[in-house]
């Protein structure tokens, strides 16, 4: 799968959508054309994606996709994690892949190859999964 790049247009149209506090669309889901930043409106990434690939009449348009009036699209709450600090220092969750769902746990069962996501410590609820892990799931993920 090719890298995303956005033009110069899309990156300042994504960062009015994330600074906005005062729009009738916070909280909503914009999906921005990497490469005309034609924005599209959903409750969900799903939406999103349906209105904007309906709107330019092709079913493969691809977008990147913010919430609007937020840093990240999606949050994980009040999940319960235990993390640990390896020897390269870096703090980590453990999680894995099981029946096109992934799951988020401290202890993977055995006969799972298990994911390390490494954790930010100012950690915000934000994951960033690679295309081969997002692409084995059972999801919508553009």
């Amino acid at each position: 799968m090719e890298r995303l790049k956005l033009s110069g247009q899309a990156k300042e149209i994504t960062k009015k959508l994330i600074s906005s506090k005062d729009s009738d669309k916070v909280g909503y889901i914009a999906a921005v054309d990497p490469q005309t930043a034609e924005v599209f409106y959903g409750k969900s990434v799903v939406e999103a994606a349906k209105q904007g690939r309906k709107m330019k009449n092709d079913p493969k348009a691809v977008f990147f996709f913010v919430k609007v009036g937020h840093p990240s699209v999606d949050v994980l709450k009040n999940i319960a994690l235990q993390g640990h600090i390896y020897e390269d220092y870096f703090p980590k969750i453990k999680g894995c892949v099981h029946n096109r769902n992934l799951h988020l746990t401290s202890l993977p069962p055995k006969n799972l190859q298990d994911l390390d996501f490494i954790a930010d410590t100012g950690f915000s609820g934000s994951v960033v999964l690679d295309t081969s892990i997002t692409q084995s799931l059972d999801r919508d993920y553009l």
